[in-house]
Formats: structure tokens, C-alpha cells, sequence
């Protein structure tokens, strides 16, 4: 989650807003706090830019004043888990805050979810000595009563921005949360709640609410004139780190040792990034099948003690780069160092001295000191769709009229953009050759291009049974987007772990998932959810309960005896070709560590398809049992789309065997969820889920063709066309903008 907190300025009175109003324009204090708003406002625009596929929302309060009260940095975005720790607790806050006598009573994790509905109840019953009015009671000051009649936040000033992908549940809602609870407390909001899809449109959605957030925010406080507030929206997109040809540079870092991968892996995320050793890679599904699953092995006793897991947490690998994307792209760079010189990157500076203002190269923080190789292979993600604002400084570097023109169309026009990102999912090579007159410097990508996240995989190995070991399934994957004719596609860590050899070094560390941990109950039963990839956790589960149940004795808790039953509930294609861990599981059920294990077929021949919610629903009155009757606990892994369709069928379980309503059936599973017997580890939008992508998509397209159409004279008016930077022998014809021309980048020079 990516927020600014700002300590709130008193509103000014009336007859003072009329003296700002007088004066705005002649002194120059309300330029200079337009000019502090636009500094604000931009900082966050530049951290939602880094951190837009990872952040939760974005809120502004009264951006004028400099003293944040929460503001973690953009890099906690890509951490699920500190964001989900992050919003639990700010969720709870706020809920303290607007009910004061339910803090003793709330639990130490608060679901906002749930908070959203108790947020609009009325307060929990008091006691009767509450109840009855004293003689002190009526004796509070007029200032007292007025504070709790505004409330505790009246004079803060916000605007929330929500950033999501329609394609889960709940989309959005802590932003919606925090707008709603910020509403109730008293604040004022200075503008109406935002959303930003991830699937259709999400930059110009931020970029349309940036603008007019800051246009209302400077209403507010009167400051700056119409001049200033259109001058002040176009500085918005420019951030610090933007580039133009003469404000970085690289040069060579001589007398510089270039820090070791892992030791620049850890400074560049800012988190302990640690090697494994890699053991084993073995293939999980036949070699008759069109798809590859693996089973990952690593040395973990290379690191520290921070490598250590409980079953259900997760592993983030740090993969490298493709070697043939990374040499097209250095095959293309304009006036570029040597592929593998030990360079730095070096940025403009000024500031305001006694002397005057005074420039300087400083040393430009985001990447170390390494070759432009290392730089594309190992920290930079070149893969992902590059941005409109890339596309807008690559448009400055086109030598062809044609090509500027194009990238014009798809940096200023969302809606083709949107398309062609979604239709092509190009990456930087196939935009090198889209655009062959691109003359692209070092610098540019070095600068603008986003850093290679970790890939996270859940573990599938218990400590106990595999000491010093982790192990990891991973689909890998390929992909063609536009049929058989089109560029290969391929995911970044799957293929680099599936080119790995033994006793290569893996960067990796370890994220711990307790909400997705085994019962502390070792007598409760528990169902386990999971088709296809979405077993792999459970692996993990399994042989902790092997482990457990040949060292530990029978437990006891009151009236129950012995270990919790489990069981299974796996999904694939076609068992004698795609059922990973058959026989694993099968061995564990003989063994007695399984109580069933129910296999779902969906394209088994001669055998009607079926789903894990369809044997779910043909075992109801066991699930019901499990679930209500013992008090077990349910777990579901996997993709968002099959993930919702178990929910709906354990609501339809309950509702039919426990005779609820279903709006009974969902608060009842939202308890399960409150008392941690409900277990969530949903994978994002894959290939294997592309019907709920695209059913998302074509709804997240109509929402926001609707918005964006009540914007376009303001759109046409706020457009910006980019000057093309004088280069040697710039020639070419001039022509109407065309469609992207076929790569000519083939998928087997991709290999």
C-alpha cells in the first residue's frame, strides 16, 4: 500500500478564505503553496508509478504540510504480506477511532471487510452505568461538545484513490474503507473516491484524479490562479527522476568494485536477500503433455536462520532475464557503453547555495555500480508492457515521423493503448521493433525502466522432513498472445529456473503467510483445496502431519483424541498426464496421513468434466460435518477465478445443509474468516484463469469507457505532444500514425 498521511491543516475561516481569495495572485506566498501541493501530489504520483501493480490505495490530506504521520515507501508495495499487516491495522485504527468502546474488545486483527458494515452500525450495547447521565457529564466544555459532534477528524481535508484489478472480490474496498471511515470521523472530502483497474486504463484513471484532487485541494485552501493551477497540472507527471538527454549520464565507475549479486539484490529492495544452492529439478507432469510443472529443490543452509518456514509461507526467487532479449536489446541502444564495462549512473543536480545555484553530477541511487548487462539481466524488468510516460520519452527519440507519431497515439490516447498493450503484451524488444527508428540511450532505460520483482511460490516442503531444504512447484510458462503466428512469451523465473543446472546460486527469501498456516489444533479436521499448481502448499501440509504424527504423541484437546483428519480436493486436466504428486498422495493416504483424497477431471476422456466445487458439492454433508459440526478448517489455493467459485459453493454447502439464508451462509463464512478457520492463497490472473480476464476486462473497459468519455474535451485540452530531440541525420517522411507493424522479433530467436 502506497499512502501519504499529512498532519491536517486548520480550515481557514471564511473571512480569512475571502483575504486569500483578495490576495491570491499578488503576493508570492499562494504561489508558493500551489507549488508545494504540486510537489506533493507529484512525490505520490512518482511512488504509485513504481509501485501501480502492487499498491492497495493512495490517499491525500491537506498536501501542503511536509510532516507525514504513515508514509511506507513504494518498495512495501510488492510485499503482500506488510500490506495486508499495514491495512489490518490501520483498519483497526480507524474503527477504534469511530467506535472508542469496542478497542478492549476487538481482536488483535480486525478484518476491514468486515469493519466496513460494523463501521455503519450503531454502537455496541453499554452498560446501564454508562447509560445513566451524571452531574459531570453535563458539565463538558462547548469546545468538547463540539469536537465530538465534528468529530475527531473535522479538520482534515482527503481524497481517496483505490488501486485494484477487477478480476478479485472485493475490489478496492480498503480504499473504499478508508473513505467511508474518514467520512464518518469528520473529515472532508475534497473529492470523490477514485478507482484504478489494473485490467483496463489504470494510469490515465490516477492521472485524471491527480489533477482534479490538486485543482480542489487549491480551491480549497485559495491558493494559485487559473495560470498557475494549468501550469501546475501539466508539472504533475514530472517527477524526480524523469528524464531528459542532459540530466543523467553514465561514466565509467573506475576504481569501483561492483557489489556481488546478492549484496545488490538486498540494497535495490531493500530486504536481506539471501542464496540457496539449486539441488534438483524434476519434472512433475508426462512428457506427453503440452505443459511443464516442476518441482524446485534448494539448499537453503547457504543463508542465516532467516531462511527458516513454516508450512504455507512462501519462497521469493530472483530471477534473471532472458539472455537473448537482454543482447537484442543491447544490439539496439544509441551511443551505449560497452555491454559488460563496469559503469555508474550519475544524475544533474541543482541546489540553491549563498553562491547562487549550483549544479553537480551526484551519484544516481536506484541501480549500483555494474555493467549495462548486468543492469538488463539482473535489475531491470524488460518484459513487462512499458508505460504511456516510456512511451512518451521514447516518441522524443524517434527519428521517423511515423514512428513519433504512433507512439504519440498510444502515449496520449489510453483507450488504444489499453488495447494494444492487452492484444500484444509487448515487451521492450518487440517495441525496439515496432519502432525501428528508435534511438534509444542507456540512460533512458536505465532510469525509466521499473526493477525485476521476485516471483513468489508457495513452499511445498516441510523443515522437519527436508531439513535445510526448499522446495517449490512451478508451472512453467509460455504463451503466444495473438495465436500461433505471434511473438512467444515467456515467464521470467519459470524459464530461468527451468535452464538452471546444479549447485548454480538461487537469490531468494523467505515471506511468512500465518494466515495460511496449519491449525494450532492438530485434532481439528481440515479440507484442503487446491487444483493443479494450487497443491503445491499443500505438500507442505502433508508431510508436517507425516513428520508429526511418527515423532509426537496422540494429542488431546478436551473431548477430541487423535490427529485431525485431511482431506484433499485436487483438479487436473487428464490424470495419466497432468496429476502431479499422485503417487505421493496416494502413499500418504496408505500411510494414513490422508483421510481422502478426490480427484477432479476436466478433460478426461470419456469422463464427464468435472470441477474440485463439483465434488465439493457431491460431498456437502461432509463438508458441512468438517467445517460446522467438528469445527475444521477450510484452505483453498490457487486462481482468483476458482477460488471465488469454492467460496460460493461452501455458501451454497452451508446454506443447504445448516438451512441458512444466504446472506447467512456469507456472514457465517466471514466468521470463519475473523477466527482464522477460513485460509485464502489466491494466485493473481493467469493464463489458466483468461476467462475471467477477460470477462474483468470487457467490464473494466465499459466502467471506464464511461469515465473517460465525460473527459475528453478535458483530455484534448490537457494533451501533450512530445518535441522530438534534434538528432544527427533525422529524416523521414511525414504520414498519419500507423498501427504497430508485426515483430519481426520471431519466438525462436526468443528460444
Amino acid at each position: 500500500m502506497v499512502c501519504k498521511f499529512i498532519r491536517p491543516l486548520t480550515r481557514p475561516t471564511k473571512n480569512e478564505q475571502k483575504i486569500a481569495a483578495q490576495n491570491k495572485g499578488i503576493s508570492g506566498g499562494s504561489n508558493e503553496s500551489t507549488k508545494s501541493v504540486v510537489r506533493e501530489i507529484g512525490s505520490v504520483n512518482c511512488k504509485v508509478s513504481d509501485a501501480i501493480h502492487g499498491a492497495h490505495s493512495v490517499l491525500f490530506s491537506d498536501p501542503v504540510m511536509d510532516n507525514s504521520v504513515f508514509a511506507p515507501s513504494a518498495g512495501e508495495a510488492g510485499n503482500g504480506t506488510e500490506r495486508r499487516i499495514i491495512s489490518q491495522s490501520f483498519a483497526k485504527y480507524l474503527l477504534e477511532t469511530r467506535h472508542p468502546e469496542t478497542k478492549d474488545k476487538l481482536s488483535r486483527q480486525v478484518s476491514y471487510l468486515r469493519s466496513i458494515s460494523a463501521s455503519d452500525e450503531p454502537a455496541s450495547e453499554t452498560s446501564d452505568d454508562q447509560q445513566s447521565m451524571t452531574s459531570s457529564d453535563s458539565s463538558k466544555s462547548v469546545e468538547d461538545n463540539l469536537t465530538l459532534e465534528t468529530g475527531p477528524l473535522s479538520n482534515v481535508r482527503f481524497s481517496v484513490f483505490g488501486l485494484g484489478s477487477s478480476a478479485y472480490p472485493n475490489f478496492c474496498a480498503f480504499a473504499h474503507y478508508v473513505d467511508t471511515m474518514f467520512a464518518s470521523l469528520g473529515a472532508e472530502r475534497i473529492h470523490a473516491l477514485a478507482e484504478g483497474d489494473e485490467l483496463c486504463g489504470q494510469e490515465e484513471s490516477f492521472r485524471t484524479w491527480a489533477k482534479d484532487v490538486f485543482k480542489a485541494a487549491c480551491e480549497t485552501f485559495c491558493t494559485g490562479d487559473d495560470r498557475m493551477l494549468k501550469d501546475a497540472t501539466g508539472s504533475l507527471s514530472m517527477t524526480e527522476s524523469h528524464w531528459t538527454p542532459d540530466r543523467f549520464r553514465v561514466t565509467p565507475a573506475s576504481g569501483t568494485k561492483a557489489p556481488g549479486i546478492i549484496e545488490a539484490l538486498s540494497t535495490i529492495h531493500g530486504k536481506n536477500v539471501l542464496p540457496c544452492r539449486f539441488i534438483e529439478r524434476k519434472q512433475l507432469q508426462s512428457i506427453e503433455s503440452d505443459r511443464q510443472t516442476m518441482l524446485i529443490k534448494l539448499d537453503a543452509t547457504m543463508g542465516s536462520g532467516e531462511l527458516l518456514y513454516h508450512p504455507g509461507d512462501h519462497v521469493a526467487i530472483f530471477a534473471e532475464n532472458s539472455a537473448s532479449l537482454v543482447d537484442a536489446i543491447l544490439m539496439r541502444l544509441h551511443n551505449a557503453p560497452s555491454p559488460d564495462q563496469l559503469i555508474k549512473i550519475e544524475v544533474m543536480n541543482e541546489r540553491s547555495t549563498p553562491m547562487g545555484n549550483m549544479k553537480s553530477w551526484d551519484p544516481y541511487g536506484k541501480l549500483p555500480a555494474c555493467t549495462l548487462r548486468t543492469a538488463l539481466t539482473r535489475y531491470l524488468d524488460i518484459t513487462t508492457p512499458p508505460s504511456q510516460a516510456l512511451l512518451k520519452l521514447f516518441a522524443t527519440q524517434a527519428t521517423k515521423d511515423c514512428d513519433r507519431e504512433s507512439l504519440e497515439k498510444l502515449a496520449n490516447e489510453s483507450d488504444a493503448y489499453e488495447e494494444w498493450k492487452f492484444e500484444s503484451y509487448p515487451n521492450i524488444v518487440h517495441v525496439l521493433d515496432y519502432f525501428p527508428s528508435l534511438r534509444v540511450p542507456a540512460t533512458l532505460l536505465l532510469t525509466q525502466l521499473p526493477l525485476l520483482q521476485s516471483r513468489f511460490y508457495s513452499i511445498s516442503s516441510s523443515l522437519k522432513l527436508f531439513p535445510g531444504e526448499i522446495h517449490a512447484t512451478v508451472a512453467v510458462v509460455k504463451y503466444r498472445t495473438q495465436g500461433k503466428s505471434s511473438s512467444l512469451h515467456e515467464g521470467v523465473c519459470s524459464n530461468w529456473l527451468n535452464r538452471q543446472e546444479e549447485g548454480n546460486t538461487i537469490p531468494c527469501l523467505v515471506r511468512h503467510a500465518p494466515a495460511f498456516h496449519m491449525p494450532d489444533d492438530p485434532t481439528v479436521p481440515i479440507i484442503l483445496v487446491g487444483p493443479g499448481t494450487g497443491i503445491a502448499p499443500f505438500r507442505s501440509f502433508w508431510q508436517q502431519r507425516k513428520i508429526d504424527m511418527e515423532m509426537l504423541p496422540k494429542p488431546q484437546r478436551g473431548s477430541r483424541h487423535g490427529w485431525g483428519a485431511i482431506y484433499i480436493y485436487f483438479g487436473c486436466r487428464n490424470i495419466a498426464m497432468d496429476a502431479i504428486y499422485r503417487d505421493e498422495m496416494q502413499q500418504m493416504k496408505a500411510d494414513g496421513v490422508l483421510k481422502e483424497v478426490y480427484t477432479a477431471l476436466s478433460r478426461e476422456p470419456n469422463v464427464p468434466k468435472t470441477y474440485v466445487q463439483t465434488i465439493l458439492k457431491q460431498n456437502a454433508v461432509d463438508v458441512f460435518r468438517c467445517v460446522v459440526k467438528e469445527s475444521g478448517h477450510f484452505y483453498v489455493c490457487g486462481d482468483v477465478k476458482m477460488a471465488s467459485d469454492v467460496t460460493i459453493t461452501l455458501e451454497n454447502i452451508l446454506a443447504s445443509e445448516g438451512n441458512m439464508t444466504q446472506h447467512d451462509a456469507k456472514s457465517f463464512i466471514m466468521k470463519l474468516r475473523e477466527s482464522n478457520r477460513f485460509h485464502e492463497d489466491i494466485f493473481g490472473v493467469t493464463l489458466r484463469s483468461s476467462e475471467v480476464t477477460d470477462r474483468a476486462r470487457d467490464q473494466a473497459k465499459k466502467a471506464w469507457s464511461f469515465i473517460n468519455s465525460s473527459n475528453k474535451s478535458r483530455q484534448n485540452a490537457d494533451r501533450e505532444t512530445v518535441t522530438p530531440i534534434p538528432l544527427e541525420n533525422q529524416t523521414g517522411p511525414k504520414s498519419k500514425p500507423k498501427a504497430p507493424r508485426s515483430s519481426r522479433y520471431t519466438p525462436e530467436s526468443i528460444g
